[in-house]
């Protein structure tokens, strides 16, 4: 998007921080908050949609059957 290397480690860690603060004191659920943020146009929806378009839950889930695979192979040595 533009920026350098160091502003956009920033920005990421700083938006997962105030993600997790919301989810945490909100009592709301990480839908619940994605509905009320992604406003019909906006940019939120789009970049669901772009990761909606590419199997992202899919790639998530596929990811972490892999690292349970993974560890309970090496648990095993």
């Amino acid at each position: 998007a533009g920026f350098d290397a160091a502003a956009a480690e920033t920005l990421t860690l700083q938006t997962l921080r105030g993600a997790a603060l919301m989810a945490e004191k909100s009592g709301k659920t990480p839908r619940q908050l994605r509905e009320a943020v992604a406003v019909p146009g906006g940019t939120t929806e789009r970049a669901i949609q772009t990761l909606n378009s590419h199997d992202f839950k899919k790639t998530i889930q596929k990811a972490i059957t892999a690292a349970k695979t993974r560890a309970q192979e090496l648990s095993q040595n």
